[in-house]
């Protein structure tokens, strides 16, 4: 065991991957689900500049509830994006730490260039499908909207059913693969699609 961690850790360090980050969130003008790419498993919010700085999140999916943000709230849980929403408060700001495993990055900020999303889609229902080879440092794999059913994903292994990551419509998720076709999809509904967006 200590041999792995110390296997992750050369690996973290290598990849230049952080265990968390801190982001201070200034609330001086009003947000209405404000959009932010961030891949991360836990969200503290670590301070604040008086009670007074609150704000709402909805993670993942712009239709999901609303959660309260302020200072000792923890969410626990795969975000791959955040809607934030708050009134204009001049001179308020909130701390954030992003927590994350090893194996985690951050899409939006990794260096690189973004090359054009593709389409992963199969006729097929409950079948594992591959998506296309690309190299990459990180990849957001997006259901889309119009989606009928779950969409079950998984990286470098196969997609089983109910066994690994699902998607609902408009769910998104960062993965951490070298090349895309280390993500696999397996569909409920024949013909629904996810998006592949990645960066080199």
């Amino acid at each position: 065991m200590q041999e792995q961690w110390l296997e992750r850790l050369v690996e973290q360090v290598t990849k230049g991957l952080d265990e968390y980050t801190p982001i201070r969130v200034p609330l001086d003008d009003a947000r209405a689900d404000e959009e932010c790419l961030i891949a991360a498993q836990t969200l503290f919010v670590q301070g604040h500049s008086s009670e007074a700085a609150l704000a709402t999140v909805r993670v993942n999916r712009a239709r999901a509830g609303t959660l309260a943000l302020r200072k000792g709230v923890r969410i626990d849980t795969i975000i791959a994006r955040l809607f934030i929403t708050n009134a204009a408060l001049p001179g308020e700001w909130l701390d954030l730490v992003f927590g994350r495993s090893f194996d985690m990055a951050i899409v939006s900020e990794l260096e690189g260039r973004v090359q054009t999303c593709f389409v992963v889609t199969n006729a097929v229902a409950d079948t594992d499908t591959t998506a296309a080879a690309n190299n990459c440092i990180a990849a957001l794999v997006t259901a889309h909207p119009g989606n009928g059913g779950l969409a079950w994903l998984q990286w470098r292994t196969a997609a089983a059913d109910a066994a690994c990551y699902p998607l609902s419509a408009g769910d998104a998720v960062a993965v951490p693969v070298e090349n895309t076709d280390q993500i696999h999809v397996l569909f409920k509904t024949a013909n629904d699609k996810v998006t592949v967006t990645y960066k080199i």
